[in-house]
């Protein structure tokens, strides 16, 4: 009895972390692209992919209000990348990011211990390196509306007794660079153990960038001491970075000869680092913290990641984040270390841990350069919102001085703006990705060959608007049922480089889907207007088809669409009932929003925390930050809608749209209205869509967008409904 307890008590009080006697190495090489890090005369790193885990990460700064695309391509810096593993979201850095120190080393005239009592007020115990920028950095996001904790991930080993170590930099001339260090310091810029001193760790060398090269059997040398004394290990080869840095001076040649040798160093110090662990319960990672100026010229923004060791099989890394075969976040590296020791992930953590799907180098080649291309749809997406402007005032200042002669023919090339979401949405199953000119070629042919097929089904472009609004919401909800395929690849969706969704409906298709199903189902309840009892049941189902498509986590996922959807269904079905809007119904609306979040946060919290969605994350900070966090993610959409309002073409765009509708119904009045009331279940259809316009508008941090995509059915319909109404015209 007496054994059993004692047995019982060594268990209760052992860690309950997994690895427990696991090393976690993490190796840096900043400035490597996949193809460079891929190559067959590195044999150490080949090996490694050989028999783990290759992916590409998403290392988008943290934005900052007022600064423009090309200042954030800048912050694309190791820094940047290091500090946002190190906090596990998001971090903006100061010029104090490569501020680290071993505490023995002079810097401004003292030693960096004495310097670091100096501004912390507090001497320290038992550290080797020391970060002096913390305080800095930690400055610089306060201001940021979401929870951001410089350093949470080295607080919290530190708190579950474990140990961290940072070795080597990546040092210009009279510059420190050792971000690296970032990853593993405390909120207090404490590392356990380490060696980044300039004098040792690197040695003049007039042949290599900078004439400073990594001195490889010093830095082998106190790598191999850091992994028998810590448990998170960070290396910083640091002549892979100066070589990107430096490169961009050079002759192609030299460029070439640089990036190689400069890269054998690095597979050179890896292959020690393998031969000392035992990948059997050790685990390490190989990470390029940041694209080099050349690979973001050719908009390869996305740096390679390698994972081996426990627990890793061979394939290709994806995580809960991104949901995208081959793609985690540089923020899913600081989950996954967490993981890893099997400790609680700090609440501001907004990364899930990366796992291995199957998948070889070859496919993750052909990904990266699927979304290097993607880099191409901002463009022609502002150039189609810019085309629809311009259509949009030249139809409407048609139909205000229209000749009879002309109607059939203007309503029929007023279907183009609805055709264009459709065209862009098959896009995908004939040929993607393709250069802009011959995308927006292609675009143009499929947009007339959609327009014609309609013509010869059905010879009316009103019921040619139908069949286009329901081969969209179709296509769309299919397409959600099915994975989001479509939805994902078109160039209306989002960008994986831009990394504010990697998976579900984004805002413009939202909008398109939300907008092209009310006007879908006010046709189908007119066309089942016999089956009275039977048709408000088939009612509410297709509206909950649409808002559960949109909203739920394993589907649409975008809480925003969905709500916006709730309350435009909420009007429609009242309206198709035969009831009035009255103060009851527009109750139902309103409340319909929460519940809709509500249904949506259930699902999402149902499903393990590893594939939540950030739907389930914004809840998990509501319940730890309470009211005020609810508070904090509202403004932080109000201000991203104010934004996208001043400076997007979509708002433009939504603005022309509602403007033009009111002119329109201004001034045929009478004849639009008495032409809507011989179609009362589409009109219903069309207040829906317009409804949901409004509702996407207020509800969604980029409501701009999706409103404007809505409206777009909104005003087809009316623009069709003015132009059947005839007008006299007199000879001249």
């Amino acid at each position: 009895m007496r054994r059993i307890l004692i047995l019982l008590l060594i268990i209760i009080l052992s860690p309950l972390h997994a690895h427990a006697s696991g090393k976690l190495v993490i190796v840096t090489i900043g400035g490597l692209s996949l193809e460079q890090l891929t190559s067959p005369n590195l044999p150490n790193i080949y090996k490694l992919i050989d028999a783990g885990a290759v992916g590409i990460m998403n290392i988008r700064p943290a934005a900052v209000r007022g600064v423009s695309d090309e200042e954030i391509i800048t912050g694309y810096s190791m820094g940047s990348c290091c500090a946002t593993i190190g906090a596990g979201t998001r971090v903006v850095v100061t010029s104090d990011a490569g501020n680290a120190f071993n505490t023995s080393e002079k810097t401004l005239g003292r030693s960096a211990k004495e310097l670091y009592t100096s501004l912390f007020g507090k001497a320290i115990v038992k550290a080797e390196v020391v970060h002096l920028g913390i305080n800095q950095i930690r400055h610089a996001n306060e201001s940021a509306d979401y929870p951001v904790e410089v350093g949470a991930l080295g607080k919290a080993l530190r708190q579950n007794g474990f140990k961290t170590a940072a070795v080597g930099n990546s040092d210009m001339p009279n510059q420190p660079h050792r971000e690296a260090a970032l990853i593993v310091a405390d909120d207090n810029g404490i590392i356990d153990f380490g060696y980044i001193k300039k004098d040792d760790i690197s040695t003049h060398d007039p042949d290599y960038p900078y004439g400073i090269r990594s001195n490889i059997p010093k830095l082998t040398e106190q790598t191999i001491r850091a992994i028998r004394k810590a448990d998170l290990i960070v290396v910083d080869i640091g002549d892979t970075s100066r070589a990107a840095e430096y490169i961009s001076e050079c002759s192609e040649k030299q460029q070439y000869i640089m990036i190689e040798q400069s890269m054998r160093n690095a597979d050179q110090i890896i292959g020690r680092i393998i031969s000392t662990l035992d990948l059997r319960k050790d685990r390490i990672l190989i990470i390029s913290t940041h694209p080099s100026k050349r690979s973001i010229e050719r908009y390869d923004f996305l740096p390679p990641v390698v994972a081996a060791g426990a627990g890793i099989r061979h394939g290709i890394l994806t995580s809960g984040s991104t949901r995208n075969q081959g793609i985690i976040t540089n923020c899913d590296i600081s989950a996954s270390i967490t993981d890893y020791f099997n400790i609680n992930q700090p609440i501001s953590f907004v990364g899930r841990p990366f796992t291995v799907t199957n998948g070889d180098i070859e496919d993750l080649i052909s990904i990266s350069n699927s979304i290097s291309r993607q880099i191409e749809r901002q463009p022609i997406m502002r150039g189609t919102a810019l085309f629809l402007i311009f259509f949009t005032i030249i139809v409407s200042i048609y139909v205000l001085w229209r000749r009879n002669s002309t109607l059939t023919i203007m309503s029929w090339i007023a279907l183009i703006p609805p055709a264009i979401p459709l065209a862009a949405l098959w896009m995908p199953i004939i040929a993607n990705p393709l250069p802009a000119v011959q995308f927006i070629t292609l675009l143009s042919a499929l947009t007339v060959f959609l327009i014609v097929v309609c013509w010869l089904i059905t010879r009316s472009p009103g019921a040619s608007f139908a069949l286009i609004c329901f081969w969209t919401a179709v296509t769309m909800l299919l397409d959600l049922a099915r994975g989001g395929t479509l939805v994902r690849e078109t160039v209306l969706s989002y960008s994986i480089v831009d990394g504010s969704r990697y998976y579900g409906v984004g805002n413009e298709l939202m909008g398109c889907l939300i907008g092209s199903a009310m006007i879908t189902i006010g046709f189908t309840v007119s066309a089942l207007v016999r089956i009275k009892n039977l048709r408000i049941w088939i009612t509410a189902l297709l509206l909950a088809i649409v808002v559960l498509a949109i909203g739920l986590p394993s589907k649409g996922a975008n809480a925003g669409g969905a709500m916006s959807a709730a309350a435009a269904s909420i009007v429609g079905f009242v309206l198709w009932r035969g009831r009035r809007v009255g103060k009851t119904a527009t109750i139902a609306a309103i409340l319909a929003i929460p519940a809709a979040f509500g249904l949506i946060a259930l699902a999402d919290q149902l499903r393990s925390g590893e594939v939540q969605s950030h739907v389930g994350r914004a809840v998990g900070l509501i319940t730890s930050g309470g009211i005020g966090e609810l508070f904090t993610i509202m403004v932080r959409k109000l201000e991203m809608n104010m934004i996208l309002i001043q400076n997007s073409p979509w708002s433009r765009l939504f603005f022309v749209l509602a403007a033009s509708s009111y002119v329109v119904l201004k001034i045929n009045r009478l004849d639009v209205i008495n032409r809507l009331r011989k179609s009362p279940d589409v009109t219903i259809g069309i207040i829906a869509a317009g409804v949901g316009a409004i509702a996407a508008l207020l509800l969604n941090d980029s409501g701009i967008v999706a409103a404007a995509a809505a409206l777009i059915y909104v005003w087809t319909a009316l623009m069709l409904t003015a132009l059947a109404v005839p007008r006299e015209t007199s000879d001249d």
